[in-house]
């Protein structure tokens, strides 16, 4: 298994704990609503809306939670 494949991988099972992320039953898992960023009251907590299987294979990519 390369880097990449590792890396993505790790990355889903933080997404998967994620309590923002939501499950899409035609394109899986996602952070937040599908396509709609969020930033909550606190400032700190926040969602992207992409389809997480693609953006964590993006090694250039980052989590807006700061997870990964």
């Amino acid at each position: 298994m390369g880097i990449k494949k590792v890396i993505k991988n790790s990355r889903l099972e933080i997404c998967k704990s994620c309590k923002y992320s939501k499950k899409n039953k035609l394109i899986g898992l996602t952070c937040g609503d599908l396509g709609v960023p969020t930033i909550f009251k606190d400032g700190k907590d926040r969602t992207c809306g992409c389809v997480l299987e693609l953006k964590t294979g993006i090694i250039s990519e980052k989590c807006p939670q700061d997870k990964w």
